[in-house]
Protein backbone atom coordinates (compact mmCIF):
# COMPACT_ATOMS: atom_id res chain seq x y z
CA UNK A 1 0.00 0.00 0.00
CA UNK A 2 2.98 2.27 0.38
CA UNK A 3 3.27 2.15 -3.42
CA UNK A 4 -0.29 3.44 -3.77
CA UNK A 5 0.30 6.20 -1.23
CA UNK A 6 3.44 7.26 -3.07
CA UNK A 7 1.50 7.35 -6.33
CA UNK A 8 -1.26 9.43 -4.74
CA UNK A 9 1.32 11.89 -3.43
CA UNK A 10 2.55 12.42 -7.00
CA UNK A 11 -0.97 13.21 -8.24
CA UNK A 12 -3.10 16.30 -7.77
CA UNK A 13 -5.59 16.28 -4.88
CA UNK A 14 -8.39 16.25 -7.43
CA UNK A 15 -7.44 13.32 -9.61
CA UNK A 16 -9.15 12.68 -12.91
CA UNK A 17 -11.40 9.66 -13.26
CA UNK A 18 -8.69 7.50 -14.86
CA UNK A 19 -6.29 8.21 -12.00
CA UNK A 20 -8.96 7.30 -9.46
CA UNK A 21 -9.71 4.07 -11.28
CA UNK A 22 -6.02 3.19 -11.37
CA UNK A 23 -5.80 3.64 -7.59
CA UNK A 24 -9.01 1.65 -7.09
CA UNK A 25 -7.78 -1.25 -9.21
CA UNK A 26 -4.46 -1.34 -7.38
CA UNK A 27 -6.22 -1.26 -4.02
CA UNK A 28 -8.59 -4.07 -4.91
CA UNK A 29 -5.64 -6.38 -5.60
CA UNK A 30 -5.01 -6.60 -1.86
CA UNK A 31 -6.58 -9.34 0.21
CA UNK A 32 -8.85 -8.41 3.09
CA UNK A 33 -6.15 -9.59 5.48
CA UNK A 34 -3.56 -7.30 3.87
CA UNK A 35 -5.96 -4.38 4.07
CA UNK A 36 -6.57 -4.93 7.78
CA UNK A 37 -2.83 -5.23 8.45
CA UNK A 38 -2.31 -1.90 6.68
CA UNK A 39 -5.36 -0.15 8.10
CA UNK A 40 -3.79 3.31 8.46
CA UNK A 41 -2.50 3.37 4.89
CA UNK A 42 -5.80 1.96 3.63
CA UNK A 43 -7.74 4.75 5.36
CA UNK A 44 -5.37 7.40 3.96
CA UNK A 45 -5.96 6.03 0.46
CA UNK A 46 -9.73 6.04 0.96
CA UNK A 47 -9.58 9.59 2.26
CA UNK A 48 -7.67 10.71 -0.83
CA UNK A 49 -10.13 8.93 -3.12
CA UNK A 50 -13.14 10.37 -1.35
CA UNK A 51 -11.73 13.90 -1.47
CA UNK A 52 -10.89 13.57 -5.14
CA UNK A 53 -14.20 12.00 -6.02
CA UNK A 54 -16.08 15.06 -4.81
CA UNK A 55 -14.81 16.73 -8.00
CA UNK A 56 -14.38 13.68 -10.23
CA UNK A 57 -17.93 12.52 -9.64
CA UNK A 58 -18.92 14.68 -12.60
CA UNK A 59 -16.71 12.51 -14.84
CA UNK A 60 -18.60 9.36 -13.88
CA UNK A 61 -20.69 8.09 -16.77
CA UNK A 62 -22.29 4.92 -18.09
CA UNK A 63 -18.89 3.72 -19.36
CA UNK A 64 -17.09 3.86 -16.02
CA UNK A 65 -19.85 3.74 -13.40
CA UNK A 66 -19.58 -0.05 -13.16
CA UNK A 67 -16.00 0.22 -11.86
CA UNK A 68 -17.02 2.60 -9.09
CA UNK A 69 -19.99 0.42 -8.21
CA UNK A 70 -17.73 -2.65 -8.08
CA UNK A 71 -15.35 -0.77 -5.78
CA UNK A 72 -18.26 0.28 -3.60
CA UNK A 73 -19.38 -3.34 -3.32
CA UNK A 74 -15.82 -4.39 -2.48
CA UNK A 75 -15.70 -1.75 0.27
CA UNK A 76 -19.04 -2.95 1.62
CA UNK A 77 -17.75 -6.51 1.78
CA UNK A 78 -14.53 -5.55 3.54
CA UNK A 79 -16.18 -3.68 6.43
CA UNK A 80 -16.79 -6.90 8.35
CA UNK A 81 -13.01 -7.25 8.73
CA UNK A 82 -12.76 -4.12 10.88
CA UNK A 83 -13.66 -3.94 14.55
CA UNK A 84 -13.73 -0.16 14.95
CA UNK A 85 -17.19 1.32 14.43
CA UNK A 86 -15.60 4.58 13.27
CA UNK A 87 -13.63 2.76 10.57
CA UNK A 88 -16.72 0.88 9.41
CA UNK A 89 -18.71 4.12 9.19
CA UNK A 90 -15.92 5.84 7.27
CA UNK A 91 -15.65 2.95 4.80
CA UNK A 92 -19.43 2.98 4.36
CA UNK A 93 -19.37 6.72 3.64
CA UNK A 94 -16.64 6.30 1.02
CA UNK A 95 -18.62 3.44 -0.50
CA UNK A 96 -21.72 5.62 -0.75
CA UNK A 97 -19.69 8.47 -2.29
CA UNK A 98 -18.37 6.15 -4.99
CA UNK A 99 -21.80 5.05 -6.16
CA UNK A 100 -23.72 8.26 -5.49
CA UNK A 101 -24.00 9.87 -8.91
CA UNK A 102 -23.93 8.78 -12.49
CA UNK A 103 -24.31 11.26 -15.34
Amino acid sequence: MKEILKLIESMPTMMDVDQELKIINMLMEYTYHEVVLNEKDFLKILDALQTSHMQTIFEVNKNNYYYFLRFSNWLDSITKEFKSKDVVIFIFNVSETMKAVMN
